[in-house]
This record gives structure tokens, sequence and C-alpha cells, in this order.
């Protein structure tokens, strides 16, 4: 008589909760700490009411909580900002709005705001700009308009996009407001769908494990290359799409790097302009283009400058593993579009 082997029913059953359990766990992992990051930031903040008494405008008037505007060229102006969020640093304005449908107050049908906000901060002494945002009534999370400045934002100005004429209802204006979570249950059901069949490619009792464990090692290497070649052809032709990488114009910051490398040195030659040099903080790039246009002298864009000298701040090692041992055996420079093919491959 044989002896009975005992099964383990309950470790598979387990094994089986963990299968789903842990991708569920890291789907939602995902939604509130990558997805939702906006969120839980906002969670630290101190909330401040703006004073809507306390706006300046230009090409506006305003009627109570009714703005409307007079111009082609309308601000609304918050100023004070760093005082009013004391140690904490601006990091979003909410605005409560609607556009109104009255006989005295122009209905706008799309109901869609489009603001371009401007801000002055501890690092630029002139206003600059910045993305534009379109804010809608029916989607709450669209009235936060975060801001990133440099340092400590001290004022900041808002350009609504309306015609001439139209109006809006600023109901309130709060400053590092809460922003709710807007959890989307398909986005999690979509990741944790990918990382359940991701972690059923792994298991070796799948058809795909068993069928490449089965390959001989001759017919390994021809698959591989094949799967090169089905890559390397989209990406050629994304080259070849690409003007910058196709025809290698006007800016390639390893082709400096690399000449500068080769006798010994990591600054470029350019000289930066005297104007440039003598500010007191270089890095000012509202007050920088006002100086360039003044003198008529340009500096070099997209490179780092640093105590009269500019760098190329782009990572060092595609340019110690190509371009300088190119133009050391050649003379030459390498173009982007091989290195890119080559890294491809």
């Amino acid at each position: 008589m044989e002896p009975k082997v005992k099964t383990d029913s309950g470790g598979k059953r387990n094994n089986t909760i963990y299968r789903f359990l842990i991708p569920a766990a890291i789907a939602l992992l995902l939604e509130l700490f990558v997805f939702q990051f906006r969120s839980i930031q906002s969670l630290f903040l101190t909330e401040q009411e703006y004073p809507l008494e306390q706006l300046e405008m230009e090409e506006v008037m305003r009627e109570g909580n009714i703005f409307r505007l007079t111009g082609e060229e309308p601000m609304i102006y918050l100023s004070g900002l760093q005082e009013r969020c004391g140690t904490q640093k601006l990091r979003n304005i909410r605005i409560e709005f609607s556009l109104p449908f009255s006989e005295d107050v122009p209905y706008i049908e799309s109901k869609v705001l489009r603001i371009r906000p401007y801000v002055s901060d501890a690092g630029r002494e002139f206003f600059t700009q910045l993305a534009d945002h379109i804010c809608r009534e029916d989607i709450p999370q669209s009235s936060f308009l975060w801001l990133n400045g440099i340092g400590a934002i001290k004022t900041a100005g808002l350009r609504p996009f309306l015609s001439n004429g139209d109006a809006i209802r600023i109901q309130k204006i709060v400053l590092n407001a809460h922003r709710p979570l807007a959890i989307s249950p398909l986005r999690v059901l979509v990741f944790f769908l990918f990382l359940l069949a991701g972690g059923a490619l792994r298991r070796k009792d799948t058809f795909l494990y068993r069928t490449v464990e089965q390959l001989d090692p001759r017919t390994e290497v021809v698959m591989l290359f094949l799967m090169a070649l089905i890559l390397l052809g989209p990406a050629c032709y994304l080259i070849g799409q690409n003007e910058y990488l196709r025809d290698q114009v006007h800016f390639n910051p390893y082709h400096k790097l690399a000449e500068r490398l080769a006798v010994g040195e990591v600054t470029l030659a350019e000289e930066p302009p005297a104007w440039l040099k003598e500010m007191e903080n270089p890095y000012d790039d509202t007050l920088r283009t006002v100086l360039e246009e003044e003198s008529e002298e340009s500096f070099l864009w997209d490179y780092a400058y640093y105590k009269g000298h500019y760098y190329v701040y782009f990572g060092i090692v595609p340019c110690i593993l190509f371009y300088l041992p190119f133009y050391l055996l050649t003379g030459a420079h390498v173009s982007n579009a091989a290195v890119v093919m080559f890294t491809a491959f």
C-alpha cells in the first residue's frame, strides 16, 4: 500500500493571495504617491485667502466679485506674497471662478478660462512668464495654478485670455490651497493588470517561460538579432525625421567639450561678454535678457555659467565614451545620429 502524499493546499492558497495582493498594493501606492503627488504635497501647506479688494489691476474693472476686462492686455496682480506665506514657499494659487450668464455680463459658452501666470521672485528682478494654464469650471482640480519660482515668490501676475468687455466672477483666491485627491479607478486597474501580467510571465509554469527555456543557444542568438533589427528600424526612421539629429545643426555641446577635454580643460574656450561678468546675479534670466538687448552682445544659451567661464552641464559620460575618443583618433567630430543609432542597437 503506497503512502499518501500530503499536499500543502494552504501554502498554494497563500501564494495565490499574494500574487494578487502585491500588484494591487503597488498600483495603489503608485496612484497615491506618484499621480496624486500634488495632493499629498498640498496637505503640508497652510492655506491663506487673498482678499479680492487688495488685488491690483491693469485694464480690469472690478464690481464686487465681477472683474470686467477693459483692454487687450489685462493683468491682475497679487503682491506681498512672501509676507503672506510666511516661512512657507508659495506653491500654488487656487482661483474659484465662474464665467457667468446675465444680461450685463457676457456668457462664455465653453466655460474654459486660459490664464498666463507671471512671477517675480528672489532670483529674478523682473516678471517672468510661466506656462499657460487652462481652467474649467466643471473640473475643480484645474483651478490650481502650480508655480515654480526661484526662491520665494514676491508677486504674481495673472493674465486672463478673454475678449475686451468680457467678465469673470471670482469668488475666492487661495494661496497654498489644499488640492483634493482625484483617484482614478481606471488607472489603478490598468496598473494592477499590467503588474499582474508581469508577475505571471516570471512564473516558471507559464507557456512563455517554458518556450524560452527550451530554445537552443543558436536560436536565442538569432532571436536577439531579429529583435535588435526590429528596434533599430523605428530608431532609424525617427532619427531621419529629427532635423537636429539628421542635419547636425547649430548646437552640439559634446563637440565643444571634447575639444576642451583633449587639451586638459573643462571650461569652454568662448569668453563671456563683459556685462555678464559684471552682473551681481548672472542667473537672473529676465535682467540678463534686458542687458543683452542693450549691449547687443549675446551670450551662449544652454550652457552653464560660473565665475567668468562657460561649462557644459550635460552629463560627461557620453563625451568620454564616444565623442572624445573619436575626436582624438580622427580630429573630426562624430555625429549625434551615429551615437544615437549605436546606443539604440
